[in-house]
């Protein structure tokens, strides 16, 4: 891997953030087996003293590319409606299948109740109130006696993820998504970050998971906005990750994760070396596959109740299938729908 220069110098598409996509939705549902299956506990979340899950350390690399890219799409000027288009179509299509597949697929074929009383329990049509951003995790009478009884509990994060949109496009209308202002908003938010991430007051820190990846949008989103001043530097990635041993070790990780972190990230991604178009092009389909994980593996530990192991390896080939045909027929279809319109 090389680095020099600032962020802003690389041009293009960056492959080896297509690529870190992916496997972080394949680590999304690796992660995620062992809480589905019941048989132990997520192998990272133990490496780093139960801070942290192979899951949200996935999460923070989608939370900060979004706010990188969003940030970047603002500053090009673009208005409000085209703006909220783009992110419709990249977020609905693929949803709205998935949550239909969910209830009508998945939830007869699982449920305990006769089907009649399945589709007239309002539970079953609630369910679809995670479409406007309202969490439902459970369909009725289905994984009542699973170790998670979560039908999909991975879409809480697209709940977070309209938050920060909403959030930075306001941001931006205010006229605060530059350097100067930034700096100003720096002066109270890095030292209210810090105290927070540092001292853990027990009943805000219960909420750590939810502000973490908030904190990791706004990150990639300053990231962005200073992208002409941030040098990469290999030997400062390795001081970074030598850091995050470190305060992982004093319980510190969430802070490393949000000030440390994403400049790792950016050495990764924006580095001069890239991997191949091939594998780059993998992480296309990382929304879907992360949207068609959770169901798949409770699917599968329905049916064939076994390891962690086993239920990654089995739900991953399936995930990745399913995830493969959403974006061919449904993400790609209904962009260039909705794009010329």
């Amino acid at each position: 891997m090389q680095n020099s220069g600032f962020i802003s110098d690389f041009k293009g598409r960056s492959n080896n953030l297509g690529f870190l996509k992916i496997i972080a939705a394949l680590l999304v549902i690796f992660s995620h087996s062992w809480s589905i299956t019941g048989t132990g506990t997520d192998p990272f979340y133990i490496f780093n003293l139960e801070q942290m899950t192979f899951g949200a350390l996935s999460v923070t690399l989608f939370f900060f590319a979004s706010g990188f890219f969003i940030a970047k799409s603002l500053m090009k000027g673009k208005t409000g409606k085209q703006f909220w288009k783009g992110r419709l179509i990249r977020i609905y299509p693929a949803f709205i299948v998935v949550m239909l597949l969910t209830v009508f697929v998945m939830g007869p074929v699982l449920t305990v109740l006769p089907l009649k009383e399945y589709f007239m329990s309002s539970k079953t049509w609630s369910y679809f109130l995670y479409l406007l951003m309202i969490p439902r995790y459970q369909l009725p009478g289905v994984l009542e006696e699973a170790p998670l009884s979560m039908v999909n509990g991975a879409l809480w994060t697209l709940v977070l993820e309209m938050i920060c949109y909403a959030g930075i496009y306001i941001v931006c209308k205010l006229k605060w998504l530059n350097q100067k202002s930034l700096k100003v908003i720096n002066c109270f938010l890095i030292p209210a970050v810090l105290i927070l991430l540092i001292i853990q007051p027990k009943m805000l820190y219960a909420y750590n998971g939810y502000y973490r990846p908030l904190f990791i949008f706004i990150a990639g989103a300053e990231f962005c906005v200073y992208a002409d001043q941030i040098p990469l530097k290999t030997s400062w990635m390795w001081i970074s990750i030598l850091c995050g041993f470190i305060l992982g070790a004093l319980h510190r990780l969430d802070l490393y994760m949000v000030f440390g972190f994403p400049y790792v990230l950016s050495c990764l991604v924006f580095a001069k070396k890239q991997v191949s178009d091939s594998l780059g092009s993998l992480g296309d389909y990382s929304y879907s596959v992360y949207l068609a994980g959770m169901p798949v593996q409770q699917t599968v530990q329905y049916f064939f109740p076994g390891s962690a192991w086993f239920n990654a390896g089995v739900s991953i080939v399936i995930a990745s299938a399913i995830g493969f045909l959403l974006y061919r027929l449904v993400e790609v279809p209904s962009v260039r729908c909705f794009s010329k319109k």
